[in-house]
């Protein structure tokens, strides 16, 4: 048999307590039968995602992995299995010495290593170049702005 790997990114709770125990009491068996080893499962929630939050506690939902992971600016934690239905958590900055964040937002603001919300943005000031009027000039006044919004390197 080959091992089984299960890894969830930012689903929202997908059924009730009874449901969550019967599926934890299935991954239990499958391991009682074939190893701890033949199962395994992480649950990566990601700063400033509202998603696995949903829907709420008080409704009933449950997650069901044990294994929560939290994603925080490019680096990944182990939370205890406790927390599992924690969606927000405090890291220490003294902890962090690796540098400045990657991904300072969190959440869903980066595809593919993009930065979404600078996309948005920068899609604004071409709309506005282009509004001036006379449209034959509109790449310097978007390369001007994009110029003065941007950080040197």
């Amino acid at each position: 048999n080959l091992p089984i790997k299960l890894v969830v990114f930012g689903a929202p709770r997908p059924g009730d307590t009874k449901l969550s125990k019967y599926y934890q009491e299935l991954i239990a068996e499958y391991r009682k039968k074939n190893g701890n080893a033949a199962f395994s499962e992480y649950f990566v929630k990601a700063y400033n995602d509202g998603v696995p939050a949903l829907p709420p506690l008080l409704l009933g939902y449950r997650h069901f992995t044990q294994t929560p992971l939290y994603y925080d600016h490019s680096r990944l934690y182990h939370v205890p299995s406790s927390e599992s239905e924690y969606t927000l958590f405090h890291v220490d900055p003294e902890l962090v010495k690796e540098g400045p964040p990657i991904h300072p937002r969190g959440g869903h603001n980066y595809y593919n290593g993009r930065d979404q919300e600078r996309a948005v943005r920068r899609l604004g000031w071409l709309e506005k170049s282009l509004a001036k009027g006379d449209t034959s000039d509109w790449e310097t006044l978007y390369l001007e702005r994009v110029k003065k919004h941007s950080r040197p390197n």
